[in-house]
């Protein structure tokens, strides 16, 4: 009975998610016309005002690329990640454009052996990125990177650790672990910035001393899944309201 019952307990789990999207359409030759000429000319450097110069060129439906970062590193997007891009693509039906992977070969093949020394590790990772949508002709990507968490705490049940078989039958250990999303749509042209989302899942479960750390991974990897899927989900009303501004600007020269 007690066996019966740890189980259920240990298969319980907790989620608690938190979305947040933003849209951007707004055009760099008003940002800048609207500075005074002495801010825009003496305060501000030139870099702030290259940055600033850049307008919304993306039109929906286009071509859509998606790419995943982990651990600082350009990744295969795992097939429950592609799940999720795959369900935002028939919900839209096309109405947004087609959504398809960077292709890593095709990004390492375009980016020039040759790297400038100054390019940090994450200026390098979207520099492929960029390279790699471009040679693929794609008009926008996401750029979305993942990273989780995982920590243990020892539950009443943590003194039958002492014990050989309460070490592995008795829940003595209540594993948390936090998966976060956070991604940026940008044009492939110019870098100009629609889109951005985040999402976070914490999922918390009970498990044996001697499995706690395959426990906390397994959960750790379900919690970013999770993250992902929710962003994906997320995404639908973000685009569907940047399609309708993107729509009432006029055609890009």
């Amino acid at each position: 009975m007690i066996l019966k019952t740890v189980g259920l307990v240990a298969a319980a789990a907790f989620l608690l998610m938190a979305c947040e999207t933003g849209v951007q359409t707004s055009s760099g030759r008003d940002y800048l016309a609207a500075a005074k000429p002495s801010v825009a000319m003496g305060a501000t450097s030139e870099e702030v005002m290259e940055a600033a110069s850049v307008e919304p060129l993306l039109r929906l439906p286009a071509k859509i690329g998606l790419a995943r970062i982990e651990n600082g590193q350009l990744t295969p997007i795992p097939d429950a990640e592609m799940a999720a891009w795959a369900r935002l693509a028939e919900k839209s039906d096309g109405e947004y454009g087609t959504f398809a992977p960077v292709n890593l070969l095709v990004a390492e093949l375009a980016t020039p052996r040759q790297t400038p020394r100054d390019l940090t590790p994450a200026k390098r990772v979207v520099r492929t990125i960029r390279l790699g949508a471009a040679r693929q002709h794609m008009d926008a990507v996401f750029v979305y990177e993942v990273f989780g968490t995982s920590d243990t705490k020892q539950t009443p049940l943590s003194v039958e650790d002492l014990t050989l078989l309460g070490a592995f039958l008795l829940p003595g250990r209540k594993v948390e672990a936090v998966g976060h999303a956070e991604g940026l749509l940008i044009d492939v042209r110019n870098g100009y910035p629609y889109l951005t989302a985040s999402e976070t899942v914490d999922r918390a479960s009970l498990s044996t001393s001697a499995r706690q750390r395959g426990r906390g991974e397994d959960l750790k990897r379900k919690a970013i899944t999770q993250a992902v899927d929710e962003m994906a989900e997320g995404l639908e009303p973000a685009i569907a309201q940047l399609a309708k501004e993107l729509s009432a600007l006029d055609t890009p020269s």
